[in-house]
């Protein structure tokens, strides 16, 4: 099947699962190219491998597989962040090398789940800014409290389909005795409240670079106080009660010292 048609398909089944338009990433796809650089640094891999290393033995190779995904991914983002484009040109070109890793798989039955999750994972996360800017609108214009809380929620749950790639590789490779559902929930949910007090911490940042986040559009909206951030935080919450699970919550960032550190959120909070 062309690639095009391919992701086209993939694209259609994400559309059934959302109420939001998706990018249209076949159409981006005309030329499978490109090249990038080495990262260094780690975030996703992280908490995989921690998780897994309580039901199995995680190899070296296994570790430095995710830590280089985790960098190439990094790379991607800071094409996207840096380079002088406009936003459809900078998603073409990452898309385009992000595509190229499993249309080469695709060469070989041996590897044909992993060229699986690969098409999906990058299906998925391409999806991000058109997710997130059609949530932050709902957000913007909620006069309602639930419903606000809804699309933020929906916001960082899809952003946290970032980690999905290391969980079903890491569990391909090792097999645990774990409910493979389960375990990729529960890494959703560690990466969405990571990522809340990640948007918390870059709030100053992000206004300057005019990068809207559900955090900054719930702050600039009148109607509500700061403490929706916590409610909002404490909706995400762990599905199962694995051992792991107290591995995640020692990993996690801390919510309240991230929102006492911002002067943005302290002067909100005064003004009210």
């Amino acid at each position: 099947m062309d690639i095009q048609e391919d992701i086209s398909e993939r694209e259609e089944m994400l559309d059934e699962n959302l109420d939001i338009d998706t990018f249209g990433l076949n159409k981006l796809l005309d030329d499978i190219a490109g090249q990038w650089r080495k990262g260094e640094k780690s975030i996703r891999a992280h908490p995989v491998s921690n998780v897994l290393s309580t039901d199995t033995k995680v190899n070296n190779s296994l570790q430095t597989s995710l830590v280089g995904l985790d960098a190439l991914i990094n790379c991607l983002d800071d094409i996207i962040d840096t380079e002088n484009l406009t936003d459809e040109e900078k998603i073409t070109y990452t898309a385009n090398v992000a595509f190229s890793i499993p249309q080469i798989m695709k060469g070989s039955n041996e590897v044909d789940e992993s060229y699986q999750i690969f098409s999906n994972y990058w299906t998925d996360i391409f999806q991000i800014p058109v997710v997130e800017e059609r949530l932050n609108k709902k957000i913007e214009n909620s006069k309602s409290k639930q419903k606000a809380i809804e699309a933020a929620l929906k916001s960082y749950e899809y952003r946290a389909r970032d980690i999905d790639i290391f969980t079903r590789i890491g569990y391909q490779l090792t097999e645990p005795d774990l409910p493979k559902d389960q375990l990729i929930d529960d890494l959703r949910t560690y990466r969405a409240r990571e990522l809340l007090v990640k948007d918390i911490k870059d709030i100053e940042r992000d206004k300057k670079d005019n990068d809207p986040t559900p955090i900054i559009k719930i702050l600039d909206n009148e109607n509500y106080r700061n403490s929706l951030i916590e409610e909002i935080y404490e909706k995400m919450s762990y599905e199962s009660e694995q051992e792991y699970q107290e591995i995640l919550e020692y990993m996690e960032p801390n919510l309240q010292e991230a929102l006492g550190n911002s002067s943005y959120i302290q002067i909100k909070e005064k003004n009210l």
